[in-house]
């Protein structure tokens, strides 16, 4: 029996693979988990537009992700001013949540989460360099200067 495989099934496939098992497996396993149809024309063609919708989504996601990555190479260095001790020492900390903020108040929008620090918050005035994970294979970074009020 031909299935077209919804998830992927450890030894069997990945999911969109169309492969053949035994009626059984199929029948009492594989549909009413919901990890696999029936291989049937009409069953084909749907999955394989599902399939162009999804590389156009993710070919979408990967232009903006560019953009945004250029965006910030183009910025070079942001300032962000917080108040400190006469010693450079900082009241509280920046983290990468207020790195977040900074950036939409320019038009970069970038989620916290994406936003990496060496050591996870910054104490005292300085240049430091931030690390962007954007997407997959697309990343950037980018220096940001802590100034005092």
């Amino acid at each position: 029996m031909k299935i077209i495989l919804y998830k992927k099934v450890t030894k069997l496939g990945e999911k969109g693979n169309v492969v053949s098992v035994k009626p059984g497996y199929a029948r009492n396993f594989l549909f009413p988990t919901g990890k696999a149809i029936l291989a049937s024309k009409e069953n084909i063609e749907k999955f394989d537009k599902i399939k162009v919708l999804k590389k156009k989504k993710i070919a979408n996601k990967i232009l903006f992700f560019k953009n945004l990555q250029h965006k910030i190479k183009n910025l070079k260095k942001l300032k962000i001013f917080v108040k400190s001790s006469k010693k450079g020492k900082l009241f509280g900390s920046v983290n990468a949540k207020i790195i977040s903020n900074n950036l939409n108040k320019i038009g970069i929008k970038i989620d916290k989460k994406n936003i990496y620090i060496r050591n996870k918050f910054i104490k005292k005035l300085g240049i430091y360099n931030i690390f962007f994970k954007l997407y997959k294979n697309i990343n950037a970074s980018m220096d940001i200067e802590i100034l005092s009020k």
